[in-house]
């Protein structure tokens, strides 16, 4: 529940001189579902023994939830397939059935009885500050108009008071969810112990930043537990590393489908376009928040739409994947990655990390963002590395999951790249929960573009990033990895380098970075296209009709590493395809421009 409305009085910052939010703490128990908990407590006691012990705990349990719970008028929920799936898992022991019952009832009773304490002690806190802030209605009018006087004599009483309530509260309500807590955690254990884990365990699972042991948990949890799982908690699931791409695609659907429905339910309950909600959202009491996340659910949408759709000639549709979404990400800039093809099952997966100026919120004045946009850069991908080797299926994942610098100048103007070294770091660890999720043997490689490049190097280099393969399309530094050896790759996999011979933006960044290196004595070489970094140096040459350089050079060659017939695009498909060897035979390898022979 939300604190009441002060007019005088500030609730966050009184929480924050309390030393606590009791609020916040009353939130965190009535996310319980107590009734739920109840429901299938009797279903599994019905299902196991109903003879002594066995029945007279339950009972006590029982009319303990009855005294506590108070009807909201929620519909009873039907558990009936969660249990049927524990007892086949529990091969019907009846005991074991009886046991989870009876532990089940046992925390929906203190569940319950712990969210009418929280009620009681927050109904008596909201009617106290609204009491005291009823006290300066009775201030003489004449000193009300004397702000700075009321300021000084009355507000700081004012507030001293109002701390002590609030803290007071806050430590009431500390000790029931302390209590509460304690009690889950030894039911916990006697649950696991009867060979029953139960969706309460997210917390502990999201968490765990070993993507191993969340897929661990996750596929012993029966199909109903998944779906409720799913359905109580769809943003943490579709987030959580370790957690298969297609259950994460159902849930961050279900979220984008909630962020798309408000806006246009709302449009069409009040008979009016969404261009006008969006125009004037506080009109038709929209927030901010729920604006930002309808703008990047549309742009998500779209991309989704886009990836899905075969360039001509081909037909029909790709199988994609909504992998990562979180619309309010970065200031609203948002979080997502999209997935053509599965890469839990595809031979091959490819993950493109993209450059400066993009983010799921466009950065232009088109509010369509980087999927809808510029899709064409994964899925040209995603054709041309299928076409390497049609006998292999490859997976592309569109990662546009860091805070995206607004510019190449800002990606290069900084010797301690920030948000690309964060980047690396969130990049690390979807790429590795990938891995822990794919059933068979794969080949993993990360294309990073200009800035990509950047969050890709520092991913291998400082955040333990797991890849075959890295291809750098572009790039302009490398940051924190001074040569293809700081990449640490898997079974002696490649760092490949592509770079447009007039390619203004890469060459200046380079120059540029190595200058900063030098004077600031930093020792890093900053231009992976040096002979002396040991990467493998790839042709990438933009298409003719793009290549009429201005004084040597020409941005436009920067912007068209991805396009059909591009060197770079059939050099990155090849070996996204694990077909390196035909790198040399297509004439695709810069030879003596520098590099080696990826074969030997």
């Amino acid at each position: 529940m939300p604190p009441p409305k002060l007019y005088v009085l500030s609730a966050s910052n009184l929480t924050k001189s309390a030393g606590g939010d009791p609020w916040h703490l009353q939130d965190q128990l009535l996310a319980g579902d107590p009734l739920r908990i109840s429901t299938m407590a009797e279903a599994f006691h019905k299902t196991g023994s109903h003879v002594g012990q066995a029945n007279s705990a339950f009972d006590t349990a029982r009319r303990h939830f009855r005294d506590a719970y108070t009807s909201d008028g929620t519909d009873v929920i039907d558990d009936s397939a969660t249990v049927q799936d524990a007892s086949s898992r529990l091969h019907g022991s009846a005991d074991a059935l009886s046991k989870i019952g009876t532990s089940l009832e046992q925390i929906a009773a203190a569940l319950a009885t712990a969210q009418n304490t929280t009620h009681t002690h927050i109904n008596a806190l909201d009617k106290e500050l609204k009491a005291l802030e009823s006290e300066y209605d009775n201030v003489p009018a004449n000193m009300q108009t004397r702000r700075a006087a009321f300021q000084a004599e009355i507000l700081p009483e004012l507030q001293d008071a109002a701390v002590k309530v609030v803290a007071a509260t806050y430590r009431q309500l500390k000790g029931t969810v302390d209590g509460y807590e304690n009690l889950l955690d030894q039911h916990m254990t006697k649950l696991e112990s009867a060979g029953y884990l139960p969706p309460i365990e997210l917390d502990s699972a999201a968490s765990n930043t070993d993507p191993k042991k969340v897929y661990a948990w996750w596929t012993q949890l029966t199909p109903a537990e998944k779906k409720a799982m799913i359905d109580a908690h769809a943003d943490v699931i579709g987030n959580l590393n370790g957690i298969p791409v297609a259950d994460r695609d159902t849930a961050n659907r279900q979220v984008m489908d909630a962020d798309l429905g408000l806006v246009e339910g709302l449009a069409k309950s009040e008979g009016v376009s969404v261009d006008a909600i969006l125009k004037d959202p506080v009109k038709y009491c929209l927030t901010p928040d729920a604006v930002t996340r309808y703008r990047n659910a549309s742009n998500v949408r779209a991309g989704l739409a886009a990836y899905g759709l075969p360039s001509p000639p081909r037909s029909g549709r790709y199988p994609t994947y909504l992998y990562a979404y979180q619309p309010l990400a970065f200031g609203g800039k948002g979080r997502a990655a999209i997935a053509i093809g599965n890469p839990d099952t595809a031979a091959n997966t490819a993950v493109v990390v993209p450059g400066a100026s993009q983010s799921v919120r466009a950065s232009d004045g088109s509010d369509k963002g980087w999927f809808a946009v510029q899709n064409a850069q994964a899925k040209n991908l995603y054709e041309e590395s299928n076409a390497a080797d049609p006998s292999h299926h490859t997976a592309v994942v569109a990662w546009m999951g860091y805070d995206d610098p607004t510019n190449g100048i800002t990606a290069v103007a900084s010797a301690n790249p920030s948000a690309e070294r964060a980047g690396g770091n969130l990049l690390a660890q979807d790429v590795n929960g990938l891995q822990a999720t794919h059933q068979g043997a794969s080949h993993v490689t990360v294309v990073g573009y200009s800035a990509g490049a950047i969050v890709t190097s520092d991913a291998a280099a400082a955040s333990h990033m797991h890849a075959d393969d890295v291809v750098l399309l572009g790039p302009v530094s490398t940051d924190q990895a001074h040569n293809a050896a700081d990449f640490h790759l898997d079974r002696g996999g490649h760092v490949y380098v592509g770079e447009a011979s007039h390619d203004l933006n890469a060459h200046g960044g380079h120059t540029y970075l190595n200058t900063v290196s030098h004077v600031t004595s930093q020792g890093g070489e900053a231009d992976p296209t040096s002979p002396d970094y040991g990467a493998v140096q790839i042709r990438a040459e933009a298409p003719a009709k793009y290549d009429t350089p201005i004084i040597g050079y020409t941005p436009e060659d920067h912007l068209h590493y991805f396009d059909a017939g591009s060197d770079s695009l059939r050099a990155t498909s090849e070996i996204v395809a694990a077909q390196v060897d035909s790198l040399a035979r297509d004439h695709l390898l810069a030879g003596s421009e520098g590099g080696e022979d990826p074969g030997q």
